[in-house]
């Protein structure tokens, strides 16, 4: 797979080969000197920012992600050490129901959110579902602390 900055070296490259043969410009359509090109040094410019650009956002995504991912270990991680201690598909009956996960989430209350079984989630998505559902029916809903 080529990099994005791999592609940059490229379109310079391509740029250099084109500008440093010279070519002369086919006639335009109306009959102008000149037809758009391509490979104009303003429109190489606007595509290498361009890939700049896609580059910046593509650190900050996964600077959120990686932000969004420690913040739901930090809080989650906890509560599943005492709800369900190394088993992220635990299932089992509660004093008003069934649970399911590793977080030990009510399961009407989980499938209301996910629309589905925690079972068939990961860890990560266990704990983004677990964000809502405090959100919604509070800390009360764990036996154990949520911070």
């Amino acid at each position: 797979m080529v990099s994005a900055k791999g592609w940059v070296r490229c379109g310079v490259a391509a740029l250099v080969v084109t500008v440093g043969l010279g070519a002369a410009p086919a006639a335009a359509a109306d009959g102008s000197d000149s037809a758009p090109n391509p490979w104009a040094i303003g429109d190489a410019v606007a595509w290498i920012d361009g890939v700049r650009r896609a580059e910046a956002v593509a650190r900050w995504t996964e600077t959120v992600a990686a932000a969004e991912v420690a913040h739901l270990v930090a809080r989650w991680g906890r509560v599943h050490d005492c709800e369900q201690p190394g088993n992220w598909y635990a299932a089992g009956p509660t004093s008003d129901g069934y649970f399911e996960g590793g977080l030990g989430i009510h399961v009407d209350l989980y499938r209301s959110i996910a629309g589905h079984s925690a079972l068939l989630d990961s860890p990560l998505d266990q704990m983004r579902v677990a964000e809502i559902a405090l959100g919604r029916v509070g800390r009360g809903a764990w036996a154990c602390p949520v911070p």
